[in-house]
């Protein structure tokens, strides 16, 4: 998930859910977080495609966090991608990697590429992922293209990983099938993701 500033002033969003306290990012503390964790697994709930929970997820997170002092939003532009092999993407976003690859000979069926699920932000063509042009699919295609995309591999470090270990995951490190099927549970109760649902094609 990425969040985006920008230098310009943006109107506070209106705020849906009235059961949820708005919350600073510059005094986010423990209390937050579990508030924010209970917010997000109920945002989720009534979802019936991992798509439809990630927006319903990053418009909470649009219309809660705010700035205690001016009342704005604290993030201008919210977005959340799924990392999906080239061979697994819908057909249109399968033509955007294959138009955005410097070197075709990245052009593999488990290319990593970064989804756009969802996005959400002060701007109209910000708050539907089919108005993107830049950020529909990104492929991630080589170290020297994610080193020249900032926000990627910002996101990669500070979730601790080298970007050639997100590039190329060491195939001892996968969870066995046990494992697999606890975390999804996990996860499933969290994003609201239903066993048989494309994320990026069911609605």
């Amino acid at each position: 998930m990425f969040t985006q500033g920008v230098r310009r002033r943006h109107n506070r969003p209106a705020t849906e859910d009235k059961t949820v306290d708005v919350m600073d990012l510059a005094k986010f503390d423990l209390n937050d977080m579990i508030e924010c964790g209970r917010a997000v697994r109920k945002a989720g709930e009534a979802a019936s495609s991992m798509e439809e929970a990630a927006g319903e997820i990053i418009r909470l997170f649009r219309r809660t966090l705010v700035d205690s002092q001016t009342g704005e939003a604290n993030c201008p532009l919210i977005r959340c991608f799924k990392t999906h092999p080239l061979s697994q993407l819908p057909p249109d976003l399968e033509q955007i990697v294959q138009g955005s690859v410097s070197d075709k000979r990245y052009l593999r069926p488990d290319l990593p590429c970064l989804a756009l699920l969802a996005t959400a932000g002060a701007e109209e063509s910000w708050n539907d992922r089919r108005s993107s042009r830049g950020h529909a699919a990104i492929p991630l295609e080589s170290v020297e293209m994610v080193e020249r995309a900032p926000m990627i591999a910002s996101l990669l470090r500070q979730m601790g990983l080298k970007i050639e270990t997100a590039l190329n995951p060491d195939s001892r490190l996968i969870l066995d099938a046990d494992q697999h099927t606890r975390l999804g549970k996990a996860l499933a109760a969290v994003v609201g993701a239903l066993p048989g649902f494309s994320p990026l094609t069911q609605r």
